[in-house]
């Protein structure tokens, strides 16, 4: 999955909806692509917390891949690139 633009406390519902039907699908193995993703706030980060929550009750996992330098500084500062390789 492909997540572009911004991830802030109003798109936030659209991706949470959407990543609850993948996991309600059974799909529990999950990738996304952030190269796309310019900015993200903390309700951006929960739901990317959730997800990987879900994931992992459900045998499988969350994968983030491509994160700009700010992205990825806010995942390794809260410790999330550990759960989220």
């Amino acid at each position: 999955m492909e997540v572009n633009g911004e991830l802030d406390v109003f798109t936030t519902p659209i991706l949470r909806d959407l990543l609850l039907g993948i996991c309600s699908d059974g799909k529990y193995f999950l990738a996304m692509e952030l190269s796309g993703l310019a900015f993200f706030d903390s309700a951006g980060l929960g739901v990317l917390i959730g997800t990987a929550k879900r994931a992992r009750a459900g045998g499988g996992g969350l994968c983030l891949a491509g994160a700009r330098q700010n992205v990825l500084s806010v995942l390794r500062v809260t410790g999330l690139t550990r759960v989220m390789p």
